[in-house]
């Protein structure tokens, strides 16, 4: 008598190495949805779920009926069989908890990561046995950014070195109102730069009404700090931030004027080793500098450019060191696309600007850019950008000549 295999042919079953892998998954969505009754396909690659030992796939079309679907990491689509290293399931039944009519309830599917106790348990069955193989011990989890339908929800974002580690780190504000940070990993590896996540502030946090922030170092010791501004018009500075919070804070300014800062940015604006100073673009165009801002606060500052038709239309800065000059240059995006480098910005002004992206560019869909140093070295002249879909991209080595790489870090 022959096996049932051994006249039509299998699949085998495989180890992934890592829970990143390009695969082909295949499903039968029911029949409401798919008429016809035929098999949908999609290659893609594989994302860590965050906070499981399971694998994400983002593929449209993978509506209720797939739970089960392979994922081939080869595919004789001929024979239909290859080696299989997931199948749709896990986490939720294999798709986000979503309402049917959110994009990602159709896009997103998940897999369980093939580990020993799964191969214990296929070759039990195999078998005929029934085996104790003791407690389940949850491996340790991979780390993770998480997908797109997550990052669209990342209002605001600042970079600094918040981990006392030596590396970029980047802290991420929410819509919810929490607040996770994101560890450099020290690689320099720009396909990643983070090797850990804390959450800093719960949903539903005062975090729900921060409007601006930006990082800075704004003493000679310990962790860089964020100022913030907040719906009310409260300037706030945190002297540190780290792993566990916000701490040493101080207001900065406290009337409804500053509601009309419409952005800020921190860098190294004036002689010192330290950057605080900060960039304020107001909402009548004007573009003002404070120096100092730990010691001095904003009592004082510095227009560097009067009352205009122009900067209402910039949506986007960030301060990092782009072309070599002794002060920090501004980054600027336009609400057409269009994105400049002002090249050391001081006291004395704007000193020009360098187009890096024209206007009509796909950079009119950057909803939040922020600089920080994520590369080998420790210049913060690598720029990333959370996109309108919720992808993240980091653009590496960012100078005058403009943006020469750029890695996807969330699809």
């Amino acid at each position: 008598m022959s096996n049932l295999q051994d006249a039509v042919g299998g699949s085998t079953l495989a180890r992934p190495a890592t829970p990143e892998n390009a695969v082909t998954t295949v499903g039968y969505p029911n029949v409401g949805r798919n008429p016809q009754d035929r098999p949908v396909q999609c290659t893609s690659r594989t994302q860590v779920l965050p906070g499981y030992n399971q694998m994400r796939i983002d593929c449209a079309g993978m509506w209720d009926g797939v739970s089960g679907g392979p994922f081939f990491s080869t595919l004789d689509r001929a024979r239909g069989t290859g080696e299989i290293i997931g199948n749709v399931g896990g986490w939720n039944g294999g798709g986000p908890g979503v309402p049917t009519t959110h994009p990602a309830y159709n896009r997103i599917s998940y897999s369980p990561v093939y580990t020993d106790r799964f191969f214990q348990l296929y070759d039990d069955a195999d078998n005929g046995r029934h085996s104790d193989f003791g407690s389940y011990l949850q491996p340790a989890l991979p780390f993770a950014m998480g997908g797109w339908e997550q990052w669209q929800n990342a209002r605001l974002l600042a970079t600094g070195e918040f981990t006392g580690e030596g590396s970029g780190d980047l802290i991420a504000v929410w819509a919810d109102g929490s607040v996770d940070l994101y560890q450099g990993s020290g690689t320099g590896d720009p396909q990643r730069p983070f090797s850990a996540t804390v959450r800093l502030a719960a949903p539903g946090s005062v975090w729900k009404n921060a409007r601006a922030i930006a990082g800075g170092k704004f003493t000679g010791s310990g962790t860089d700090g964020l100022i913030v501004r907040w719906s009310d018009g409260e300037l706030s500075e945190y002297r540190h931030v780290d792993r566990t919070g916000f701490h040493d804070e101080k207001a900065l300014a406290k009337h409804k004027n500053w509601q009309n800062a419409r952005l800020i940015s921190v860098g190294r604006h004036t002689p010192g080793a330290l950057r605080d100073d900060m960039v304020v673009v107001w909402a009548n165009g004007s573009v003002g500098m404070y120096a100092d801002v730990d010691t001095r606060a904003v009592s004082k500052g510095t227009f560097l450019a009067k009352p205009n038709k122009t900067w209402p239309y910039a949506t986007q800065i960030t301060s990092g060191q782009f072309t070599g000059k002794n002060s920090d240059d501004l980054l600027v995006r336009w609400t057409d696309g269009e994105t400049t480098i002002h090249p050391g910005v001081d006291f004395a002004g704007l000193h020009g600007e360098i187009k890096i992206r024209p206007s009509k560019s796909p950079w009119s869909r950057a909803d939040v850019v922020t600089a920080g140093a994520f590369g080998p070295d420790a210049a913060r002249n690598d720029v990333l950008v959370r996109w309108r879909d919720g992808s993240v991209t980091l653009h590496p080595g960012v100078d005058k000549a403009g943006l020469h790489k750029e890695t996807k870090l969330v699809r």
